[in-house]
């Protein structure tokens, strides 16, 4: 069954544990990196500063990523990327680079989060661990190849392949927390291991291949080399130290194997294993020179204001100099050409010369509140802690503009498509103009705690503030400055406040767990609604006078504000219910939980639940859905924003009655309606019922132009032109577009119909002439 709701896209997300990494496509110049979300990776041109795609695993339970690699294929033209998650879960990507294909697969068989990932090109496998087994796959057969259990006394840290004797043979070097290294020589599925270092406190391994060196490094700052002979026996053949003593440590060496390079948390030391081999091998020979225990280096040393997050590496094409790319922990990406020039047989100079810089857009605390302009193209979001506003486009994926705010936000409103009204934690009403990131107006002592919710009528002129102080404000606004009005105070802090100006009416839900309503004109007690047992946190309201109510009690009710009635109640298994909103054009109701899930309840089939779990990795405070009803925005405490498309469960949607407030399903097929619908309104007798608003009628409309396409919509005004009653039906439609809220319930079949009337309106003009 389709999926009723699907993720698009996040905004404002940035992995704080994996890296970024190079795209390992052989064009002009590095441009393309592989850069991480908290659950999604995707691919980014640094050079354009633009997106080329992204990537995400579909699942109804969203999971952190936890470690990544990637790999290129030469001679197949693939380029691999696995990612391994805090489930357990491993998840591939294969991307022809020459076709442009890309194909996914999962692999499963850990029981908890992926501590290391490796991927081995030369045998098209993937080496992963999680806890102290490893796990090797093939990612070609698609299964799981071999296992080893128990394979470190605690956690394993680090795993590396080693190329040694042929390819038919799979060494696998694994470091463990027990800070013991093991060599898993792996054929026709038989292990067999060997125990050869017992240092202590190793930070970091890496493995040179042409010469079977491996280098070690401690949390002492002793860098050790070891020989590995074919046998898998280990000769210590040399060491060296560093002054300083720092507890991380981490080594890369490039491609070529021309340099080694070692991080620290504001340093990176390179060292040229050139000058290394001169020290511990005679020229042209592979034999070891006498006495060669401990030698020291002066390395090319670079200090930084940020701490390095990781690097990586690339060669250019020319194989000359190197790329090296460093993400910081302040999520900017630079890029750094290394080479060296030699100036005599003793004397070298190095070049670390900067070519670009990129900085990811995040948010830097958590989502409090999520506004949708009305093209729906762009979304604006409130960081209450870190005092900022931002402004990003969905297409471009881009940060358009960023408003520093004064004071700590709660809540805000869009006031003419220009300012921004602010409630904030102290009490205040800040007014900011989005073009200009200015402030225009503040008032000081809007209340004397903080302000829980805030709404503004349609007009853009009327505001009610709801605090902590137990009062609730009606303001007028008049040239980006407000003005008090009205004021109704209560005993106890009143969390949120809904204004339905066709029925003037205000809507506030305080701590008793009661929902009031009150005259907004004269602020006059109307009635109250009652049924949850603990506070209302949320509302939310649709067209059809159907309020929906959300609690700390884990449930969510329905109500009818005409009768005062209570019509539904709809219990979860959620902590509580933080956010509810309706669909636009449609009763559909989406309600998020205070554990991160969003559940989406269908009023058509009130025993269709739609629920996913840890949708988010804490609490969902807000949810907004577009103008158009098609997409849906989720803001959460974990700092990022989702957004997910909205789909249509079945081919033929429901129609609703508004005045039974039910819905009925439409009793015919679409081509019977196609076929029938010209000869309908061949009859004056069917517009003689449109004019005594027939219910029959309103169903035929709305339930004949959902889900239509534009095809079949050009057939059937092609149907209608070859008959004889343009005239009658223009007034027809001229009546529906008038009505339009009152006889469509989704924006595809309001859509097809004013498609449907361009088309009319061309003709008639053109036959009247």
């Amino acid at each position: 069954m389709k999926h009723p709701i699907c993720f698009k896209t996040s905004l404002g997300d940035v992995s704080d544990c994996v890296h970024s990494l190079f795209f390992p496509k052989r064009t002009k110049g590095s441009n393309v990196a592989v850069l991480f979300k908290k659950e999604s990776f995707f691919l980014w041109n640094m050079k354009n500063n633009c997106l080329i795609a992204s990537f995400f695993k579909i699942s109804k339970r969203w999971k952190s990523v936890k470690n990544a690699d990637v790999s290129y294929i030469s001679r197949l033209k693939i380029v691999i990327i696995g990612v391994g998650f805090d489930d357990g879960c491993i998840h591939l990507w294969k991307i022809n680079v020459n076709k442009s294909i890309v194909c996914s697969m999962t692999f499963l068989g850990h029981f908890h989060a992926i501590s290391c990932l490796k991927l081995v090109k030369n045998n098209f496998s993937i080496i992963s661990s999680s806890g102290i087994d490893i796990i090797i796959w093939d990612f070609f057969k698609k299964n799981k190849s071999f296992k080893i259990q128990e394979a470190h006394n605690n956690k394993i840290k680090l795993l590396l392949s080693l190329v040694l004797k042929s390819i038919s043979n799979l060494y696998i070097l694994s470091l463990g927390f027990d800070n013991k290294i093991k060599i898993w020589k792996i054929k026709k599925k038989i292990t067999s291991k060997t125990i050869f270092v017992r240092e202590k406190n190793i930070s970091d391994v890496t493995y040179i291949f042409d010469k079977n060196l491996l280098i070690l490094i401690s949390q002492k700052s002793e860098i050790n080399f070891y020989q590995i002979s074919n046998n898998l026996k280990l000769f210590s053949i040399a060491k060296f130290w560093k002054s300083s003593k720092i507890s991380d440590y981490k080594l890369f060496v490039n491609e070529n194997v021309t340099y080694l390079f070692i991080k620290t948390n504001k340093q990176l030391s390179i060292f040229s294993i050139r000058d290394i081999y001169s020290f511990l091998f005679h020229k042209n020979d592979r034999k070891l020179k006498p006495k060669s225990n401990k030698i020291l280096f002066k390395p090319f040393v670079l200090f930084f204001n940020s701490r390095i997050l990781g690097i990586d590496l690339q060669e250019s094409n020319d194989c000359k100099s190197l790329m090296v790319l460093m993400h910081y922990n302040t999520h900017v990406i630079q890029i750094y050409k290394f080479f060296r020039l030699s100036l005599s047989l003793k004397k070298n100079k190095f070049f670390f010369q900067k070519i670009f810089k990129i900085k990811i857009e995040y948010h830097e605390s958590e989502i409090r509140e999520v506004k949708w302009f009305k093209n729906s193209y762009s979304i604006l979001n409130l960081c209450g802690v870190c005092k900022q506003i931002y402004i990003w486009c969905l297409y471009s994926k881009k940060l358009l503009n960023k408003i520093s705010t004064i004071s700590q936000g709660l809540c805000f409103v869009l006031c003419n498509k220009r300012n921004v009204v602010l409630g904030t934690k102290s009490g205040k009403i800040e007014i900011y103009d989005i073009i200009s990131k200015k402030i225009l107006f503040i008032y000081p002592k809007a209340h004397e705690g903080p302000i829980w919710s805030i709404d503004i009528t349609k007009n853009c002129f009327l505001i009610s503030t709801t605090g902590g102080d137990g009062s609730l404000k009606l303001w007028e606004l008049e040239f980006s400055k407000i003005s008090i009005l009205k004021t109704l105070n209560s005993h106890e802090q009143i969390l949120s406040g809904k204004i339905i100006c066709s029925k003037n009416v205000i809507i506030i839900c305080s701590l008793s767990s009661k929902i009031s309503m009150f005259q907004l004109d004269s602020l006059k007690f109307i009635f109250h609604l009652e049924g949850h047992t603990l506070p209302v946190i949320c509302t939310a309201i649709t067209n059809y006078n159907i309020l929906a109510s959300g609690s700390v009690d884990s449930s969510f009710r329905l109500w009818d504000i005409d009768r005062k009635i209570q019509k539904k109640v709809i219990k979860t298994n959620f902590s509580a219910i933080t956010s509810i909103e309706f669909q636009k054009h449609t009763s559909n109701l989406f309600a998020a939980s205070r554990c991160g899930g969003i559940l989406y309840w269908k009023n058509v089939d009130p025993d269709f639940m739609y629920e996913i779990k840890k949708c988010h990795m804490g609490p969902v405070w807000t949810l907004k859905c577009s103008g158009n009803g098609n997409f849906l925005a989720s803001g959460s405490k974990d700092k990022h924003i989702k957004i997910w498309k909205i789909n249509r469960l079945d081919e033929f949607d429901t129609s609703f009655d508004f005045k039974k407030n039910q819905y009925y399903s439409s009793s015919f097929e679409k081509l019977k309606a196609y076929k029938n619908m010209p000869n309908l309104f061949e009859q004056d007798i069917m517009f003689r019922f449109f004019g005594k608003k027939n219910e029959t009628f309103k169903l035929l409309i709305s339930s004949f132009f959902l889900n239509l396409k534009k095809k079949e919509v050009v057939k059937l005004y092609q149907k209608f032109n070859s008959r004889k009653n343009l005239n009658m039906l223009k007034k027809i439609i001229d009546i529906v577009l008038k009505n339009k809220k009152n006889y469509f319930s989704d924006s595809q079949s309001l859509d097809n119909l004013f498609y449907f009337s361009r088309l009319l309106k061309k003709n008639y003009t053109a036959k009247t002439n």
